[in-house]
């Protein structure tokens, strides 16, 4: 009788946990139903419609099927595509470079780490008109490039040029991820290099064989955030005006964007939205079944 009593008070104690962690985290609960799970359970609903914000009058398959068909989405899925599988290696081979120099010991150390992360605190709208303003056909890039005899091209407004000109401005603001890798090359055992110091290893040897096999579940991770981030890019573009450039500068961010507050096509809109995030999960599910295969856990 006596155990049976107590078996009750701890399942009493256990629901008053139970009860009490609820209301602590109601909060984010509320939040997460309110202004995630809502949104995505409307936004899908809404793809199979032709909502335009006023009615509703028919249902179906038929956005998902004209999204497909449609040479803008064809456009800014090609352009997405392009921007990604050129960004994310140049991005990540970037910041190893940058945070494998800035570990190194040398005057004005802590003045070099502050430059480099500057831009990743800088707000993405005004990099964006700074970078306008650089790339503009008579701006300071292409002024630059004339002292040397070449003649810049029109970087916002040529569709060969445009999204070569966004790479260099995402580039530019990868201080972010320099960051992750300057904290987690630092934190590399020193006694592993000493080691293959003593067994006559180089420092490409030691860097290919000890460095990055260590922070490969950082270039993971960023590898991933750039893949999904990259599928999402559109804002840079939208904001440099780059309808000059025809659709060399569309993404399909820019094309849910148009479709939803510019037209006033929520149904396509949500079906383009759902397209791309089935391909980003698509990825996603691809990259994590391919990365164990080089991803190094010392534990």
């Amino acid at each position: 009788m006596e155990g049976t009593v107590k078996v009750v008070k701890k399942n009493a104690s256990r629901r008053k946990e139970a009860v009490a962690g609820i209301l602590f985290a109601s909060p984010w609960l509320l939040g997460f139903l309110a202004f995630t799970l809502y949104p995505m359970a409307a936004s899908l609903f809404y793809s199979f419609t032709n909502f335009n914000t006023f009615d509703i009058t028919r249902y179906g398959v038929f956005n998902y099927a004209y999204a497909l068909r449609d040479p803008e989405v064809r456009a800014g899925f090609r352009n997405t595509l392009y921007f990604v599988a050129v960004n994310v290696p140049a991005s990540t081979v970037i910041g190893i470079l940058y945070g494998w120099l800035l570990t190194r010991k040398t005057w004005g150390q802590k003045l070099y780490r502050t430059i480099v992360y500057l831009p990743a605190v800088v707000s993405l709208v005004a990099a964006t008109f700074l970078w306008q303003f650089l790339l503009d056909q008579s701006g300071p890039v292409n002024r630059l490039l004339s002292v040397f005899g070449v003649s810049g091209p029109a970087w916002v407004k040529d569709p060969n040029w445009v999204k070569p000109g966004l790479l260099i401005m995402s580039a530019w603001g990868v201080g972010g991820t320099i960051i992750l890798y300057l904290a987690a090359i630092g934190n590399v055992s020193a006694e592993q290099y000493e080691a293959a110091r003593i067994d006559g290893a180089g420092g490409f040897r030691r860097f290919a064989s000890i460095t990055l096999p260590n922070i490969s579940p950082i270039i993971s991770y960023n590898v991933l955030m750039g893949f999904i981030g990259g599928f999402q890019y559109y804002l840079p573009s939208m904001m440099m005006d780059t309808d000059g450039a025809g659709r060399g500068g569309l993404f399909l961010g820019e094309i849910i964007y148009n479709n939803a507050f510019a037209q006033s096509r929520m149904g396509f809109a949500s079906a383009v939205s759902w397209i791309t995030m089935l391909l980003i999960l698509l990825v996603t599910l691809i990259y994590l079944k391919v990365s164990d295969r080089f991803v190094y856990y010392a534990a």
